[in-house]
C-alpha cells in the first residue's frame, strides 16, 4: 500500500485496511519496544503468541482470522473458536532508534506501556473512516504515562456534527495557523496527521505497507476455545509482564500447556455439541417424559462446575416452557420444574417457586387463549358477512374466560372490525362490534371520550380501499 489513503477516501474506493489506522510512534529502540508491548499484552490478553516476520497488516491478519473462525464455529458449535485483535511492532526503514506500534482495538495500550516506562516518548496517530459522516482524527502526545498534548477532531460520535478538542501546549512541529480554521473539518485530517509523523522520522504509509522482515513482531492472544490450537504461550517479555501485574495491569497467565488449553477447547466442543442436540430433542419432544428423559441425560454436566454447568442449566428454561405446553399437570412437568429450582439454587440467579408460579400463570394463560385466537383468526378469513363475527362478541361476552384480560379482547375486536369494514361498514353487526370495541378502547385508555378507534379503523378501511381500486384502475388502462 503505497498510494495516499486520504486522496482514496476522497475518491471513494477505500478499502477495509484503510478505513482505520492506530499507530504509536516510539521514541525508543525496537527491542525494548518489543520487550515492553509483548510483557503488556501477556497481561491484559493472557496467554499470547509472537509470529516474527509477519508482514500483513492487523487489520488484514483480523479480517482473515475472522473468516476462520466463523468456519470453525460452523464445525464445531456456535460458541466455539474467537477472534482477537493483534499488535505489531516493527521499525520503520531508516528510522534508527524508532519503533512504531499498530494497535487498533487496544486503545489503552499506550497508557499501560507509560507506566511502566517514564521516560518513553510517544506519539499516537488515531484516523478512522467509518463512513463520511463517521470520522475521526486525533494524535496524543505522552511523555511516560503523563500526556503532554493532546488533538482531536470527528464527525459523528458524540455529536451528528463537528467537533474539536485541544489541550495541552502546541508543539513547535505542529501547524498551528490550521488550527483556526472557521470549520472544525479542515483543522486536522489524515494528511496532516502523516504529515506530522514524518517529523518524528516515520512515513506512516509505507511503514505500515513495507516492513523489516526481522525487526517485526506480531502479538496476538492464543483462541482458548479452539480445540485445534497446539502453540505454546510465549514466555517473551517476562520482565515487563511482571512489573505490568505489580502496577495493577492485568491478570497473571493461565498456567496451563497447550495440550491442557486444547484438552479442554475439545471438551468445550463435545460440550457445546451435546447440549446443542439436547435443545433440538427437546424442540421435537411431543410429552413431558420425553423432555424429562433429555434433560437427565444431562446429568453428568448438571454435575460438573464451570461453563458445562451453566450450559446446561441454560437448557432448562426452554425445557420447561415446552413441558408447560405439551402438559402442565404432568408429573415430568413437575419434575422439570423442581430440578430446575435445585440445578440454580448454589448459583449467582436461583430460581424460585415464586419463578414457577408465575411460569405456570403465563402458560396457563396461553393455553386457554391460544385456541380462541386461532379460533377467531379463522372466523375472520372465512367471514361472508358482518353476522358471521358475532361469535367473537360472544366470546368475549359476560362468559368468557377468566384468563381472557383486557387487552386480549381489545385486539380481538380490532381484528374483527377490520374484516366488518372490509366486507360491510354499514351492517348493523359492524356496529354493534364498533360500539363494543370503543368502549373497550375507552377503559383501556381511562378516558371514555377518546376519539373513537373504530372511527379510526373504517377511515384506514376505506383509504385502503380507493388505493387498491385506483392501482386496479391504473393497472387496468396499462393493459388495455
Amino acid at each position: 500500500m503505497t498510494r495516499d489513503i486520504h486522496l482514496t477516501y476522497q475518491v471513494g474506493d477505500m478499502t477495509h485496511q484503510d478505513q482505520v489506522v492506530l499507530a504509536t510512534i516510539c521514541l525508543a529502540p525496537f527491542h525494548e519496544v518489543a520487550a515492553l508491548v509483548t510483557g503488556v499484552f501477556r497481561a491484559t490478553q493472557g496467554r499470547s503468541i509472537v509470529i516474527q516476520g509477519e508482514m500483513r497488516r492487523p487489520n488484514d491478519i483480523y479480517h482473515q482470522d475472522s473468516l476462520d473462525a466463523q468456519a470453525r464455529r460452523a464445525e464445531l458449535g456456535d460458541t466455539v473458536s474467537v477472534c482477537y485483535w493483534g499488535v505489531t511492532v516493527s521499525e520503520p526503514a531508516g528510522s534508527s532508534g524508532v519503533t512504531l506500534v499498530e494497535h487498533w482495538g487496544h486503545d489503552d495500550l499506550p497508557d499501560h506501556m507509560g507506566r511502566l516506562r517514564t521516560g518513553l516518548t510517544m506519539v499516537t496517530i488515531e484516523s478512522l473512516f467509518e463512513r463520511k459522516t463517521l470520522q475521526r482524527h486525533g494524535l496524543t502526545l505522552r511523555q511516560g504515562g503523563t500526556v503532554v498534548r493532546r488533538i482531536d477532531v470527528d464527525q459523528g460520535m458524540a455529536e451528528c456534527g463537528w467537533s474539536w478538542f485541544a489541550e495541552g501546549p502546541t508543539q513547535p512541529w505542529e501547524a498551528a495557523d490550521r488550527y483556526a480554521h472557521r470549520y472544525p473539518s479542515k483543522r486536522l485530517d489524515r494528511a496532516l496527521l502523516f504529515d506530522y509523523a514524518r517529523h518524528f522520522g516515520v512515513d506512516l504509509q509505507s511503514a505500515m505497507a513495507h516492513r523489516k522482515l526481522a525487526q517485526t513482531r506480531f502479538i496476538k492472544a492464543l483462541d482458548c476455545w479452539d480445540p485445534t490450537e497446539v502453540r505454546e504461550a510465549t514466555t517473551e517479555g517476562e520482565a515487563a509482564y511482571k512489573a505490568a501485574l505489580e502496577a495493577g495491569i492485568g491478570e497473571p497467565e493461565p498456567q496451563e500447556t497447550a495440550a491442557e488449553a486444547q484438552a479442554w477447547a475439545r471438551s468445550a466442543a463435545d460440550l457445546h455439541q451435546a447440549v446443542a442436540a439436547a435443545e433440538a430433542r427437546i424442540r421435537k419432544a411431543t410429552s413431558p417424559d420425553r423432555i424429562w428423559a433429555v434433560m437427565r441425560d444431562l446429568t453428568e454436566v448438571l454435575q460438573t462446575d464451570g461453563i458445562g454447568q451453566s450450559y446446561a442449566i441454560g437448557l432448562f428454561p426452554m425445557a420447561v416452557d415446552q413441558a408447560h405446553r405439551l402438559d402442565l399437570q404432568a408429573l415430568a412437568t413437575r419434575r422439570l420444574e423442581q430440578t430446575w429450582i435445585a440445578a440454580t439454587a448454589a448459583t449467582d440467579f436461583p430460581v424460585t417457586q415464586h419463578h414457577i408460579t408465575i411460569r405456570r400463570g403465563e402458560a396457563q394463560r396461553q393455553a386457554v387463549l391460544s385456541p380462541i385466537a386461532r379460533r377467531h383468526t379463522q372466523i375472520c378469513k372465512s367471514a361472508t358477512a358482518p353476522t358471521d363475527l358475532l361469535p367473537i362478541l360472544a366470546d368475549i361476552g359476560p362468559q368468557r374466560p377468566s384468563e381472557m384480560d383486557l387487552r386480549f379482547r381489545l385486539t380481538a375486536l380490532q381484528n374483527a372490525y377490520h374484516a366488518a369494514c372490509r366486507l360491510d361498514p354499514e351492517d348493523r353487526a359492524s356496529h354493534s362490534i364498533a360500539g363494543v370495541l370503543d368502549n373497550l378502547h375507552g377503559q383501556m385508555t381511562g378516558r371514555p371520550d377518546a376519539p373513537s378507534l373504530a372511527a379510526a379503523i373504517r377511515k384506514r378501511a376505506a383509504d385502503l380501499a380507493k388505493r387498491r381500486r385506483t392501482t386496479k384502475s391504473k393497472r387496468s388502462r396499462k393493459q388495455s
